[in-house]
């Protein structure tokens, strides 16, 4: 499984895209790095990147989600320009990377495959029950501390919670 995450390891997804738009992602992705202040011909890999609009639909959800692919040196940059604007408290809405889309709030998440995203979810439920304080993701490994000053658990397996379970 972990062979398999490592294929993703620099993926991203662009999640809450509306729904009822046609959208070419090579436009939405030339306005997200507009947005971001990112310039794609600086990165050598940003002719390899591949794009994929998914449409995602299940009880609470029905969206649009933008796969980005195959270009890690400008994921990263991506990456780290979302998470300074959302640091600064700067939104990124459909609007900013979608003519014509509402100000429905968007986000940049890491590409995990069915088993982490399971261990992503144990995980922010035991933050949820009060046992773990901090859980994230990062390039497609999933990140928990218990406290601000304690070290640093890289879940890997469901094992690694169980020490947070007590």
């Amino acid at each position: 499984e972990l062979e398999k995450q490592k294929a993703f390891e620099n993926d991203l997804i662009l999640c809450g895209l509306p729904k009822n738009e046609n959208l070419d992602g090579d436009k939405v992705l030339s306005n997200l790095c507009k947005k971001l202040d990112i310039k794609p011909g600086e990165y050598e890999d940003c002719a390899k990147v591949q794009l994929k609009v998914m449409s995602i639909a299940n009880k609470s959800v029905v969206e649009q989600n933008l796969f980005i692919s195959s270009a890690p040196k400008l994921c990263e940059a991506i990456d780290t320009k979302y998470r300074e604007a959302r640091k600064n408290k700067i939104p990124l809405y459909a609007s900013d990377v979608h003519e014509g889309s509402d100000q429905k709030p968007v986000y940049i998440n890491c590409h995990l495959t069915g088993y982490f995203q399971y261990l992503a979810k144990k995980a922010r439920d035991l933050k949820r029950g009060g046992l773990i304080k901090f859980v994230w993701t990062r390039g497609g490994r999933v990140f928990v501390r218990r406290e601000t000053n304690e070290e640093i658990v890289v879940v890997k397996h469901p094992d690694d919670l169980e020490q947070f379970e007590q």
